[in-house]
């Protein structure tokens, strides 16, 4: 719902779309696995367990659509080479100096730390959510 609602207020933005297609799909691959796993047995482990999984998935769903989509579409969008685009990322982490350090130390470190922060809250909040997510309301 937040990717179709920024769409609908902004336009295709700057990325013409696929920066919300790229945020749709990383969040369905960190959501659909941590929900099947806890799905099974609701319990506070298998919480935490299913959103360490999705979080997995989620990092590497994300390399790879930052491998096939999202920087050839940059590339070709503003005219840039992977040696630039590995420039930007080597100003914020030195030594990020090849296509795969930057796949490997700046998309999946990023992507990683999405993870471990939409899984905090809900981490937090269990407890409290317990009785409505076992149905005894």
């Amino acid at each position: 719902l937040k990717n179709l609602i920024q769409l609908l207020l902004n336009g295709m933005g700057s990325t013409m779309g696929i920066g919300n297609l790229a945020d749709l799909l990383t969040g369905l691959t960190f959501l659909l696995p941590a929900s099947l796993f806890y799905q099974r047995k609701k319990t506070r482990q298998r919480a935490l367990a299913g959103m360490a999984i999705g979080t997995a998935c989620q990092v590497v769903t994300a390399v790879l659509l930052n491998y096939f989509i999202m920087v050839p579409f940059y590339m070709s969008a503003f005219h840039m080479d992977i040696g630039t685009i590995v420039g930007f990322a080597t100003k914020v982490i030195p030594f990020v100096d090849t296509e795969l350090k930057f796949y490997l130390l700046a998309c999946a470190p990023f992507n990683l730390i999405k993870g471990v922060l939409i899984c905090l809250i809900p981490y937090l909040i269990y407890k409290p959510l317990s009785p409505i997510l076992h149905g005894r309301l």
